[in-house]
């Protein structure tokens, strides 16, 4: 055979092969069969994502647990699981409970990688990778990974409100050098501006808005950190009126108010 023809013939081969594959990651995914379950660990999760009660959302997770079990091919119960553990180690480390911030470090990072096994397509799983990957102590090869996930992130998800709301997290809640208010800032606006333009259901899997109202509170922690009061105040009763039922918001915004009357803070719980 002549090498211009091999050379035609293989190339036309590699070509096949890269057109199957993208086939294959833009093939619409069947819709999960344990939607009930979801939907019932996901209320809990909102439940206790909105009372910082770790114990709600440990009932949340072996519910999430339980689902990867019976359905281990659902991506969307192991980015819930995944979402979880990420709130779980929140809470690990406003209690400083180091061995539980890591065990949960540990479990979201595994489960956020199972969700990119199964659609890789996915922008928030590498959302949460930046996320976990960056609230970790510093070590060799981390702002490196942590800028990989990100791009990923962002490529696949520029429209996507949840991604941003988690690189929002990435920047704000990391040590060090990954630490970064003023990008944490602008990341939380685009979370809650494309939070407010989404409509109801516009997503395959209508996950809940979870990090509509986070995002709210988070630009209010930022501004009362930077002795401006009045934002602060305003992103807290925004963030209520996207979710009435944040309590440690509620306490913020009086925690504001009893400050300007020289009454007593009560504190932010986790």
């Amino acid at each position: 055979m002549k090498p211009g023809r091999l050379k035609w013939i293989l190339g036309a081969m590699l070509f096949a092969a890269v057109a199957v594959y993208c086939a294959y990651l833009f093939m619409p995914r069947p819709a999960p069969k344990n939607v009930p379950r979801l939907a019932a660990g996901m209320e809990i999760f909102r439940n206790g994502q909105s009372s910082r009660d770790a114990a709600v959302m440990e009932k949340a997770l072996r519910l999430f647990e339980d689902t990867c079990m019976k359905e281990p091919g659902s991506y969307e119960a192991w980015h819930m699981k995944s979402l979880t553990e990420l709130h779980l180690l929140l809470h690990s480390r406003d209690v400083r409970d180091t061995e539980g911030e890591a065990v949960f470090s540990r479990a979201a990072e595994h489960s956020a990688m199972k969700v990119t096994a199964l659609q890789s397509t996915f922008p928030e799983a590498y959302a949460m990778l930046a996320a976990v990957t960056a609230l970790r102590p510093p070590q060799r090869g981390q702002t490196a990974a942590v800028r990989r996930y990100e791009k990923l992130a962002l490529m696949l998800g520029g429209n996507n409100p949840r991604v941003h709301y988690l690189l929002g997290l990435r920047y704000y809640l990391s040590r060090g050098r990954l630490r970064n208010p003023d990008r944490a800032e602008e990341l939380f606006l685009k979370a809650a501006g494309l939070f407010e333009r989404e409509p109801p259901g516009a997503r395959a899997f209508n996950f809940p808005s979870w990090g509509h109202a986070a995002s709210l509170e988070h630009l209010g922690d930022i501004h009362e950190e930077r002795g401006d009061v009045q934002a602060a105040a305003g992103y807290y009763r925004r963030a209520l009126a996207v979710n009435p039922f944040l309590e440690p918001v509620r306490r913020s915004l009086q925690d504001l108010k009893d400050a300007r009357s020289g009454t007593a803070p009560q504190g932010k719980s986790p």
